[in-house]
């Protein structure tokens, strides 16, 4: 590797810029898997809710059937 002689006016060197754009870097790649941890979440949060909503109109569908036997035998 060679060496940065030539620090800008403010001091930051070659290799402190190389250092920041690598953090950033970080930053940025555990960002994005926080991102994909968050969709896959709310695809399960949805796949849950449907099967839910499922669960419950079979349930629904149950009481009714239980309800419309119950009227005819007591008729």
């Amino acid at each position: 590797m060679f060496q940065d002689r030539s620090a800008p006016a403010d001091g930051f060197t070659l290799k402190d810029v190389l250092f920041i754009v690598d953090r950033i870097a970080q930053c940025h790649e555990k960002a994005a898997k926080a991102l994909r941890g968050m969709i896959r979440a709310q695809k399960d949060a949805e796949l849950a809710y449907t099967r839910l909503r499922e669960a419950g109109s079979a349930v629904a569908q149950l009481f009714r059937g239980f309800t419309s036997g119950t009227d005819r035998a007591s008729t």
